[in-house]
């Protein structure tokens, strides 16, 4: 009877785990148990179909002619047994939810209506298991509460076809056949086809990978991926990698905190923020304590960092923040290398000639094509600014602020810089609603997985805040700029690669440091040519 049941097609319903784990919504709560029992409710409803093939005789033409499995049982009870089967997987999808129950039952109608007559309908079985896994896929969606992957469906099916060919073909080889003249021609022209667009993926491949950049390899390997077609493809593969190595929570209490920022005998005066409170008892020594990190700017620190642990599930993760006073600072923007794309020729480091009054520099957002946000820097427009998205904003007059823009495409005479990036995290010193909907904060990897993540905020002086952490989403990188003072907050670039805020001890970008020793681009990022978009922060006036 098991035998009867083939067990050998549950594998197929590895496709309904697959789903949500491309979308890294296993971690949502309750999310696993939903699609472990629509897989579960799949197994049976294909054990249902296989058991009523059986009693009336329409099994695969692999199985016809060999004794039933039913190991005796009549035609009758198996067909009873088919429907307990049938019934149990319907109930146990539309507990976890109706559309989860409607799907399945499409399912079982498409794996009934499978009659020796239609089988002999060309194509009609390759057709008939597209159609199941194209279902089971979108099932696993439903199931883990996410919006239906549409490309990782039709790469699901593009396999599924890629196989059948494959059988397909060992299956005539070693039979005879007269090849005519007109399928030897077609086979000519489809092999010139596909000989020219693997040259054409080779040379832009090749082209991308010689072309100047300050990027690691595999990074613009990925990038290049992104921009010709494939960015659901390596979001997909970077929902499941991260989705399958979560780091552990627990683990030994850090003893230390890493030094950062410089020592100075010249004291400062001037306004200087609040400690941040820790978050972990004890608290490590110099813990949320601020520093200074160069020179002063009219015998105040224009720029303080500090670190703390801000989480007590990762007792050894750290937090980088970055306090930078308004009134004694000037924020300027620059286009990268290659972002935003219509760039063209554009200072894509910090100029040489302002160097003697830098301060810092830190990571701007995600790329435009992914956000489809505003960007407006030196007079120019290089993207129309979007009603309701977060916007950092820098005036004429020196102030900065990062707040909704409720304003047209293009800012006002009094605006000098403004970079848009998805909606504000952080409002009034309440976090946004939205913050556990995936979709909003990161188009590469989604809210739900930990990563990198920078944000940037101000306080309720107008001052700028900056923070990044490794193992973050955007709801804890927003937790973490409320804790340090921000009133308003929104989120920057994500991911390691792209995360990175340095500062510098002497004047003229000297003694160059990182804010974090974790970040992995070096102290002198954007003091060379660099491919993304990124913020200075200048001294304002005399030093």
């Amino acid at each position: 009877m098991f035998r009867a049941c083939r067990p050998g097609q549950w594998l197929k319903n590895v496709v309904v785990l697959l789903a949500p784990a491309a979308a890294g919504a296993f971690m949502r709560p309750g999310a696993a148990t939903s699609v472990w029992t629509a897989a579960v409710a799949f197994c049976l409803l294909s054990s249902a179909s296989a058991l009523v093939q059986e009693a009336g005789g329409r099994g695969s033409p692999s199985r016809r002619g060999r004794a039933p499995r039913a190991d005796g049982l009549s035609r009758t009870h198996t067909l009873r047994l088919a429907a307990g089967l049938a019934a149990a997987g319907l109930i146990c999808a539309t507990v976890v939810s109706p559309a989860l129950g409607a799907v399945t039952l499409a399912y079982l109608l498409a794996a009934l209506s499978q009659t020796r007559w239609l089988r002999r309908v060309p194509y009609a079985s390759v057709a008939a298991l597209l159609a199941g896994l194209a279902l089971r896929a979108v099932a696993g969606d439903i199931a883990a509460g996410v919006a239906v992957q549409v490309p990782l469906v039709l790469l699901v099916c593009g396999c599924a076809l890629a196989v059948c060919a494959i059988r397909w073909r060992v299956g005539q080889a070693g039979r005879p056949r007269r090849v005519t003249p007109g399928r030897a021609r077609a086979r000519r022209i489809l092999a010139l086809v596909l000989t020219i667009l693997l040259c054409d993926v080779l040379i832009s491949f090749v082209v991308a990978m010689n072309a100047p950049s300050n990027a690691p390899l595999g990074v613009r390997a990925v990038e290049w991926l992104r921009g010709n077609g494939a960015a659901w493809l390596v979001s997909d593969f970077e929902n499941i990698y991260y989705s399958w190595n979560v780091p552990a929570t627990g683990g030994p209490a850090l003893k230390k905190l890493p030094k950062i920022g410089a020592s100075h005998p010249q004291a400062a005066t001037g306004y200087r923020p609040p400690p941040i409170r820790a978050v972990i008892h004890p608290a490590l020594r110099g813990e949320g304590v601020w520093h200074r990190t160069g020179p002063l700017v009219h015998g105040s620190a224009p720029v303080l960092v500090t670190t703390f642990r801000p989480d007590p599930n990762y007792p050894q993760l750290v937090a980088g923040v970055a306090w930078m006073s308004s009134s004694l600072t000037r924020l300027e923007l620059y286009p990268g290398r290659y972002e935003p794309p219509n760039a063209g020729v554009t200072p894509d480091e910090v100029p040489l000639r302002q160097r003697g009054q830098l301060l810092a520099t830190f990571n701007s957002g995600f790329r435009l094509e992914d956000d489809h946000g505003g960007f407006f820097a030196e007079g120019r427009l290089y993207s129309p600014l979007q009603k309701g998205q977060a916007t950092l904003v820098a005036y004429r007059d020196g102030k900065v602020d990062v707040r909704t823009w409720r304003g047209g495409p293009r800012p006002g005479s009094d605006v000098r810089v403004a970079r848009q990036n998805l909606p504000l995290i952080l409002e009034g010193r309440r976090l946004n609603p939205s913050l556990n909907n995936g979709a909003l904060w990161g188009a590469t990897v989604g809210n739900a997985v930990r990563v990198w993540r920078s944000g940037v905020g101000v306080d309720a002086h107008g001052n700028l805040i900056y923070a990044a952490a490794d193992i973050q989403t955007a709801q804890s990188l927003a937790q973490i700029l409320r804790r340090a003072g921000a009133v308003r907050a929104m989120e920057l670039d994500i991911n390691l690669a792209w995360t990175t805020f340095n500062f510098y001890g002497t004047w003229g970008a000297g003694n160059p440091q990182k804010l974090l020793p974790g970040m992995d681009r070096p102290a002198t990022r954007y003091l060379t040519p660099d491919d993304r978009d990124f913020f200075a922060l200048y001294a304002r006036g005399a030093r």
